[in-house]
């Protein structure tokens, strides 16, 4: 089976690395990308089997990144887990923009893997097909 690509995206490399490091270890392939702009770009080039993204992000928020998903038809299925420190409402906003679950940080790291494992078919492609 090809290990299941999911992009991070955050603006802190702490995180990046310590979800790099987790998901490898429970057979994924992370991707990825420290701002939401990075991440449209990336999102160019393949098409994870889901996406996680941090809120509170420079430039391109995680609000603003899932928003740009979800109106690209090439894009708009794919499951979006934000994540946010932020107790301000941003979670709830996020769900409204269309992420399909929110988590709020510091993150649970068995929570995360459990559920991104409930978001991914057996059979997920993990390249764009051209």
């Amino acid at each position: 089976m090809k290990k299941v690509c999911v992009l991070i995206v955050d603006d802190q490399e702490e995180m990046l690395d310590l979800l790099t490091l987790v998901l490898k270890g429970e057979g994924f392939y992370p991707a990825t990308a420290i701002d939401g702009r990075q991440a449209l770009k990336l999102l160019q080039e393949f098409r994870p089997a889901v996406i996680i993204t941090d809120l509170m992000m420079p430039d391109i928020s995680g609000i603003d990144l899932i928003k740009q998903v979800r109106a690209t038809p090439d894009l708009a299925q794919i499951p979006i887990l934000a994540m946010s420190a932020d107790s301000t409402g941003l979670l709830p906003e996020a769900e409204k923009a269309g992420a399909t679950e929110s988590i709020r940080k510091p993150i649970d790291l068995d929570q995360l893997v459990a559920r991104l494992k409930t978001f991914i078919p057996y059979s997920s492609p993990m390249n764009k097909q051209s």
